[in-house]
């Protein structure tokens, strides 16, 4: 049976959440399936299962309004494959962001087509998915301990980067976007730390 690679990466929850849900609706419909997060193996290791697959899914987050760097190195380690029309594999890109389908976030997947039909691989489809929203109403108590803290540290990591910004050398516009974002950072770290106190003994 003909296999299909699900190769994803995540910051944090959502976009692994969302990888699950394509596995699983492809098992149920008969679809052989291998997912491999890409933190979670050697760029070595996913480009042998991409040359033994015969379709792709690529997922990820969108990372200020592009691909992470991680998938970039990824697809340009892929083995270029045959050029004959009919030997070329097929490839869905799906990008995941709060904002859906919107420019800013569907030009981070520009970059990533390009390398895949240099490759030599036929991209089929480019979607956008609204994380959370779009994954059927999450609420925190479906996250475990280990996801909630994964989160949070990811979560922390970037509040700490947002901080270090000099605001002075930030242009108006910039210097808004970045105070509220700093201020949503911290509401979602205090209600993941206050779950977090519930779930301890």
């Amino acid at each position: 049976m003909e296999k299909m690679l699900i190769a994803y990466y995540t910051g944090s929850v959502s976009t692994g959440l969302v990888a699950q849900e394509v596995r699983d609706q492809l098992i149920a419909r008969g679809v052989s399936v291998e997912m491999h997060r890409l933190t979670d193996a050697t760029k070595e290791d996913l480009r042998s299962m991409a040359e033994a697959c015969h379709d792709l899914i690529l997922i990820y987050a969108v990372h200020a309004f592009n691909a992470p760097s991680l998938v970039y190195e990824w697809l340009s380690a892929l083995v270029e494959q045959p050029a004959v029309a009919g030997l070329r594999k097929k490839a869905m890109i799906i990008s995941v962001s709060g904002g859906g389908e919107m420019l800013s976030n569907t030009a981070c997947r520009v970059t990533a087509k390009r390398l895949l039909v240099k490759k030599g691989t036929k991209e089929l489809v480019r979607k956008a998915l609204r994380s959370l929203k779009g994954t059927g109403g999450l609420k925190m108590t479906d996250f475990t301990a280990e996801e909630l803290s994964e989160a949070h540290q990811a979560l922390l990591s970037t509040l700490h980067k947002c901080e270090k910004m000099d605001l002075a050398k930030l242009g108006k516009s910039q210097q808004t976007l970045l105070v509220r974002r700093i201020a949503a950072l911290k509401v979602a770290l205090a209600l993941i730390e206050k779950e977090q106190g519930q779930l301890r003994p």
